[in-house]
């Protein structure tokens, strides 16, 4: 009997470790079901997150812009650009009119207009020119002031604000002021670049346009020194399309990181249409 009741001990000190061990085991395969549970309830909320913002995507209104840049209306020698091409200032108004009446017929939602509207800073008589040509044709124009456009002037005959945003659809364009009298690469100021920040907080697309491209040279050259606080604010967002400018008077365009960058060439330009075109 005694060594029956011994037995009896040890099989129940073995009972109690095997249901502790199943009791156990039952834990952690509880909190590994859970946590199954929640990884399958997160990756549900970012398919359904994914699948909301795709129907965002298909729901939006296209948006199409027309973009000219340095017209340069005042300049009367022509000359050649940096590829070797012809630039004829002189005919800056003619071309104009043409440019305008053909992006009236097509119906674009917006005109961007990327700088350097005269040649010489003090001309005043033509930004009257100017804005007579323009006001024959009742365009949603969205101007840019560049470094040959004189801010006193300028804002008296074209448009009274540097940097703004308008929205076109589900389309935000932001306008930057570049201009830097002391920097041919132009310059973008804190506070520019706070109040940028700000116009990004937007479930619409993002299109930005300023004068003075982030190159120095094309698509080969190295970067702008203020390109890298730009790049760092559009980069949080990531809503921010296309990044547009002129200045340079010719055209190219690249990619960096998910955003196209496209400088357009000025609106005299031998062999050009006089714009070019995005969609949104």
């Amino acid at each position: 009997m005694k060594g029956f009741g011994k037995d009896w001990g040890v099989l129940a000190i073995g009972l109690f470790f095997a249901v502790m061990i199943i009791l156990i085991a039952a834990f952690f395969l509880g909190q590994k079901a859970s946590w199954i549970r929640k990884q399958g309830t997160q990756e549900a909320r970012l398919a359904k997150s994914l699948e909301n913002e795709k129907q965002k995507q298909d729901m939006r209104t296209p948006v199409r812009l027309a973009l000219i840049a340095d017209i340069h209306a005042g300049g009367s020698a022509k000359r050649l650009n940096q590829e070797g091409r012809m630039i004829q200032p002189n005919l800056a108004l003619i071309k104009l009119d043409k440019v305008l009446k053909r992006i009236k017929q097509e119906n674009f939602d917006g005109v961007i207009d990327l700088g350097d509207n005269i040649t010489t800073r003090e001309d005043k008589e033509y930004y009257k020119y100017l804005k007579e040509v323009f006001d024959q044709y009742d365009l949603n124009y969205i101007f840019v002031l560049g470094n040959h456009d004189r801010e006193s002037v300028y804002g008296e005959y074209l448009w009274d604000e540097f940097y703004y945003a308008r929205d076109i659809k589900d389309v935000r364009i932001i306008v930057l002021n570049t201009n830097n009298p002391n920097d041919y690469h132009g310059d973008l100021p804190k506070k520019q670049l706070e109040w940028l920040q700000e116009q990004l907080e937007t479930d619409k697309q993002v299109v930005i346009a300023m004068h003075h491209p982030v190159k120095e040279k094309q698509d080969r050259g190295d970067f702008v020194d203020w390109f890298w606080d730009f790049k760092n604010i559009i980069g949080r967002r990531k809503n921010v399309k296309f990044v547009l400018s002129g200045h340079y008077h010719f055209s190219f365009e690249f990619e960096y990181e998910g955003v196209i960058y496209k400088t357009v060439g000025p609106l005299t330009l031998e062999d050009f249409e006089g714009f070019e075109e995005i969609d949104i």
